[in-house]
Formats: structure tokens, sequence, C-alpha cells
């Protein structure tokens, strides 16, 4: 029981930060004042993250496909009159893994964004991005996010 409250925890915690990450890129900011001005992406700038991101996608689409099945055969499992615990473990520990390689290429994905992204861009972007993780966002003179 205390592996499937701590799985659904996991779970949860995977699901709602990837939401949150793809959510905070597609949102289209208004024209309307600097910051919004600063944050949209132009033409050029989409077509080259759209480029690179293309590897990104299909590997992201294949592992989701294999977590299904995972999390289907996790069930199948816990679901069996006498559950294989050392079966339910390497089903979680493929799981893990499946959904640490999606968090890395989440993260390869915000790096594409930001290596596109003029400088102000970026601040706003990130003090955004700070803001809707609680995280205080401090930037000086030196900040430079394409280093």
């Amino acid at each position: 029981m205390k592996q499937r409250i701590l799985f659904a925890v996991f779970l949860f915690s995977f699901i709602f930060n990837v939401v949150f990450i793809f959510h905070l890129l597609s949102v289209r900011h208004s024209e309307e004042g600097s910051l919004g001005k600063k944050f949209t992406l132009n033409d050029l700038q989409k077509e080259k993250i759209t480029e690179e991101s293309g590897v990104i996608l299909s590997e992201n689409l294949k592992f989701e496909i294999e977590l299904k099945k995972c999390r289907q055969d996790l069930y199948n499992l816990l679901n069996s009159k006498v559950p294989d615990k050392k079966e339910i473990e390497k089903c979680i520990t493929t799981i893990n893994d499946i959904q640490k390689n999606i968090q890395m290429n989440t993260v390869e994905q915000l790096l594409i964004y930001k290596k596109h992204m003029t400088e102000d861009q970026c601040k706003c972007f990130l003090k955004e991005f700070g803001q809707k993780m609680n995280v205080h966002h401090v930037c000086d003179e030196n900040c430079n996010c394409n280093k």
C-alpha cells in the first residue's frame, strides 16, 4: 500500500511538472505592454525551435507509448492474486527511468527555447518560470541566459 501511495504521488508530481512546463512554453503573451513584446517569439525563432525540437518530441512520443505499456504492466501485476514484489519493483524502476528520460528531454527543450531567445525574452521567461515555481528570480548585469 505504501508503494502505491508513493508511486501515485511521484506520478502526480511528474505529470504536474511536465504539463506546467509545456503550458508555460505554449502560452502566448499579450502584445500589450513591454513584457508581452519582449517575450513573444518571432517567426524565425519559432521556426528554429521547431526544427531543433523534432527529435526530442519524437523521442518523447516513443517514451509516452513505453510509459503507458509499463503502467499497464504495473497495474496487471498489482491486480494479480499474488503480486510479485520483485516484478513490481522492476516495473517501477522502468517507469522511473522512462520518466527521467522524458524530464531530461523537457529540460533539453527548455534549453532550445533559451538558445533562440533574446536576452530580454530570456529574462522575462525565466522570471515568469521562477514565479510559477515559487522561486525568486535574481538577475543582474552579468546575467546572460545564452551562456
